[in-house]
């Protein structure tokens, strides 16, 4: 690591008041994608928390987060027990590739199997292959 970098814990601990040097700091060293770094330079909102549906800038004013943190918060933040699970599951076994059987995976898409009612639900250049049921009793092995 960088003599001068900061680790998460400490980036976490920040205050926020120092809100210029978040921004500078953001703005050198963070890749907005969607957003042009000329308009958060001229505009700059630095979010500092999120409860619920709702995120808080650094000047204290909340915001509701229609978006759902760009669709991928839509149960809302600071939800402790979903913390708590992936904070399970990361010290248990937080990934291992399609190589083998894990008990996560297998468990999460007999869930998702279920909630679709077995039928399976896919779009785009795959969606043909994987309804096809020839295919799909030859990849499962059946």
């Amino acid at each position: 690591m960088h003599k001068d970098a900061i680790t998460g814990a400490e980036a976490a601990a920040a205050p926020a008041d120092d809100r210029a040097a978040v921004v500078r700091r953001d703005l050198d060293n963070v890749l907005h994608p969607v957003v042009a770094h000329r308009q958060l330079e001229a505009e700059p909102l630095v979010i500092v928390e999120g409860k619920g549906s709702t995120v808080v800038d650094a000047n204290g004013t909340e915001y509701l987060d229609a978006m759902a943190g760009l669709w991928c918060v839509n149960v809302g933040y600071g939800r402790t027990e979903l913390a708590d699970v992936a904070a399970a599951q990361m010290r248990a076994l937080p990934y291992y590739p399609h190589t083998a059987i894990n008990t996560p995976a297998a468990a999460l898409a007999e869930r998702a199997h279920l909630l679709v009612n077995g039928e399976i639900a896919v779009s785009g250049p795959a969606a043909d292959l994987l309804t096809n049921p020839d295919v799909l009793a030859s990849y499962l092995g059946r």
